[in-house]
């Protein structure tokens, strides 16, 4: 092998050694999805806890294309595999106001919560 075979062999192995710890996460493979399982349909917000642990101070939040206010709902605990319906009525902007479909066009719907080790789980969902 010339030297210079020699060079750009270690130099592929070195970028391969760099890339191994890194990967493009796709939304659908994300570690959060496998955790928190979130469903919307016209009525509801379904969240389901999968995080294996009890989730506390869960903040539940419709984004609107605007991002004029965002509209949340905040969930003091959940246990593991506790799957709880939200309707969308109970949703409230930071002035009281309550969410309405017909007047507020949403994005995302961010669900976020912190388990008994400290460690916070979020997933961002984008709105069909």
């Amino acid at each position: 092998m010339s030297p210079s075979t020699i060079r750009r062999l270690a130099a592929l192995g070195i970028l391969v050694l760099g890339m191994s710890g890194c990967r493009t996460m796709l939304p659908g493979d994300a570690p959060e999805q496998a955790l928190l399982r979130v469903e919307i349909s016209r009525m509801f917000v379904t969240v389901e806890n999968r995080s294996g642990f009890s989730l506390r101070e869960i903040r539940i939040e419709i984004v609107p294309m605007a991002r004029t206010t965002d509209f949340s709902i905040i969930v003091p605990r959940m246990e593991n595999g506790e799957k709880r319906d939200f309707p969308l009525g109970n949703f409230r902007g930071r002035d009281g106001t309550p969410f309405n479909l017909r007047v507020v066009r949403p994005k995302s719907l961010k669900v976020s919560g912190t388990d008994i080790n400290n460690r916070t789980v979020q997933v961002e969902v984008p709105w069909k």
